[in-house]
């Protein structure tokens, strides 16, 4: 998707953590798979607070046309999106939940949904199921939200063939 939106697109930063496994995996999809379709991923580690100015200078430093956070290092969206912002870098993110003013698209498992299908495991074992036995579950519902004031600030135009995708536009 970001390379609909952002034109020429060649490398984009991931913010990831490297102590938690998810974010792991996700950084190793990203640097496995990027450049089949051409891009370079870009890995910026960030620990906790400590590692935050080292991960913006990088960002900096390495210039990259676009940036994705993941979940595990959401907790410092706020100060990364300030920075990218001001150096007209996209950023996305990978759901809903943290769609806050700044990132220009979110696309990811709908937070509700998860929240819904836990709801019916939970209703399974107070009626007596045993958790070992239910199982597990993909997520089956993502949602695609686009900011169309951070576009506009950031030049971009979004193709109507994304548009017609959306789940949810911030106008």
């Amino acid at each position: 998707m970001l390379k609909e939106v952002v034109p020429g697109i060649t490398r984009f930063a991931v913010f990831w953590n490297p102590n938690n496994l998810s974010s792991r995996m996700s950084w190793e999809d990203a640097r496995d798979t990027a450049p089949v379709v051409g891009l370079t991923p870009v890995s910026i580690e960030i620990r906790g607070p400590g590692d935050l100015d080292a991960a913006l200078a990088k960002l900096a430093a390495e210039k990259p046309d676009a940036a994705f956070i993941h979940l595990a290092v959401m907790a410092f969206r706020a100060p990364i999106l300030a920075f990218a912002i001001e150096r007209r870098i996209p950023v996305m993110a990978p759901s809903r939940t943290f769609a806050d003013p700044g990132v220009l698209l979110t696309y990811g498992a709908s937070t509700a949904e998860g929240f819904r299908r836990a709801a019916g495991y939970i209703d399974k074992v107070l009626k007596g199921a045993k958790p070992a036995d239910l199982p597990v579950e993909q997520p089956t519902k993502f949602e695609l939200v686009i900011n169309l004031r951070t576009a506009k600030a950031l030049g971009l135009a979004i193709p109507p063939t994304l548009l017609a995708r959306v789940d949810e536009v911030i106008e």
